[in-house]
């Protein structure tokens, strides 16, 4: 289904961007596997390269500008230019496993997640679009959230504000490039259990999941099928689209 695709996913080491990344190599993908270390993006490359998978490690930063531009194109030239892009990179700090609020808030900390949240999102498009103008040809995606859909009240307002930003970044790259063969889509997943997840009480993950419809946590994989639907051909007009898969948390 994705023979001669090359995905690139930001994140890629764990949680939602490696269930996205081992889901596109088992479907014939070269995967390229962002990590901000070295020793997660190794491990998850020899689990994917164990199956017979194809996959290579990319180690940078989503907010260092330079090194990205750099690690990308070092690695391209082993894989091939980039034709999937994955934006999944982000983070969601907490003080003593509790959203912070505003008024407590260093500025320092908001920074840091728009830094990576949103512009990193931003830096790493650019360091992808210039080869996939060329080929007339590509795909973006971008994780968001739930928490961009509706207020929840465990996550703070940077995590919150960057996820909603990325859907008007969606937009915004989706316009730019509908004439161009690049689509741009966003994915707003609802709770999913990862590694951020079971860092927080079981009875607190219970609680969350009684306000959902479904009174489940999702699982990574069943957001890595809509990231596999929006790469199958007979997709090629959506774009600018956000789905949603939450277990009814939200409904639009």
């Amino acid at each position: 289904m994705l023979k001669n695709e090359v995905a690139l996913i930001t994140g890629g080491a764990r949680g939602i961007g490696y269930a996205i990344a081992e889901k596109y190599a088992k479907n014939g993908a070269t995967v390229i596997i962002n990590a901000v270390h070295e020793e997660s993006a190794d491990k998850a490359v020899s689990a994917l390269r164990e199956k017979g998978y194809k996959a290579y490690p990319c180690v940078f930063d989503v907010t260092d500008r330079d090194h990205l531009f750099d690690a990308v194109k070092k690695v391209t030239q082993i894989t091939g230019d980039i034709t999937i892009l994955v934006n999944n990179a982000g983070i969601s700090p907490k003080k003593d496993g509790k959203p912070v609020a505003v008024v407590d808030m260093d500025f320092e900390e908001w920074q840091h997640v728009m830094d990576v949240n949103l512009n990193g999102m931003f830096n790493c498009a650019q360091a992808v679009l210039p080869s996939m103008l060329k080929a007339a040809s590509g795909k973006i995606i971008n994780i968001s959230s739930a928490s961009a859909r509706v207020y929840t009240d465990f996550t703070s307002s940077h995590y919150i504000t960057s996820k909603t930003a990325i859907i008007g970044f969606t937009h915004a790259l989706a316009g730019e490039l509908a004439l161009k063969g690049i689509q741009c889509n966003c994915i707003a997943p609802g709770r999913c259990w990862t590694d951020m997840t079971r860092r927080l009480p079981l009875e607190a993950n219970n609680a969350i999941a009684e306000t959902i419809l479904t009174k489940r946590l999702g699982e990574t994989e069943e957001v890595a099928n809509v990231a596999l639907f929006l790469e199958a051909k007979g997709t090629e007009y959506m774009t600018g689209t956000t789905i949603d898969i939450n277990g009814g948390y939200f409904m639009s």
